[in-house]
């Protein structure tokens, strides 16, 4: 049994309501042996035109980790399929071979790739919604941090390419808080340097000059 854990985006119900889907289940245990991508078991798993129960329609991160932690149960055998199953199994092969390039802007990710992946990068891991002012003084003692920031600060780059340059992604952050919570956390940043909380060193723009320097995606994010 699943517990009911806040953040994760489903509870213990949701995943006993799934269960009795058999066309769920079937596109899970696809997605557990890798014949099928999240993305694919994700559109597989339930009917059109919304591929998913209504409650997730605005969750999909959610639903997305119920599906894998089912394939991972049932990966493990801690978890039994119908003996029937394989008809469906069957039917929703059928179905992915006719998706075609409908695939393209899913995720391409497969089971075994998500379960390889490291916790700080890994898209299904449970991120937290609030910044502690302990994330604040981990972030600060990074210079090039503060750089970018700062040039976030003066419109000269976007959000997006501070994460970049600082993290290497603009799809995470670390110390596991959400994008949300980052970006929170940046502009509180910002408030603290422009009242003198957090004093720049006068040798940042020198020091870190790739980080004032605009990207071409740049044009139209500004720090307001």
């Amino acid at each position: 049994m699943m517990p009911e854990v806040p953040g994760f985006g489903y509870s213990k119900d949701d995943v006993e309501d799934l269960l009795q889907c058999r066309r769920f289940l079937a596109a899970v245990s696809l997605y557990g042996q890798d014949r099928l991508t999240l993305g694919q078991a994700h559109i597989l798993s339930f009917p059109p035109p919304h591929y998913a129960p209504e409650r997730y329609l605005f969750n999909h991160i959610g639903y997305e980790r119920i599906m894998h932690e089912v394939a991972r149960r049932i990966a493990t055998g801690t978890m039994a399929l119908p003996e029937d199953i394989s008809r469906d199994v069957d039917m929703v092969m059928s179905d992915a071979e006719s998706l075609g390039r409908r695939m393209d802007n899913i995720s391409t990710h497969k089971f075994s790739e998500f379960e390889a992946m490291p916790v700080a990068v890994n898209p299904l891991t449970v991120r937290r919604e609030k910044f502690t002012e302990e994330d604040i003084e981990e972030f600060i003692k990074d210079s090039r941090f503060l750089a970018c920031v700062d040039a976030y600060r003066n419109s000269i780059v976007a959000l997006r390419t501070v994460m970049i340059r600082v993290f290497g992604d603009a799809s995470y952050a670390p110390r596991l808080l959400s994008i949300e919570a980052f970006f929170a956390l940046t502009k509180e940043v910002i408030a603290r340097i422009e009242d003198g909380r957090i004093v720049l060193p006068g040798s940042i723009r020198t020091d870190h000059p790739f980080a004032y320097i605009p990207s071409p995606d740049d044009q139209d994010a500004r720090f307001t």
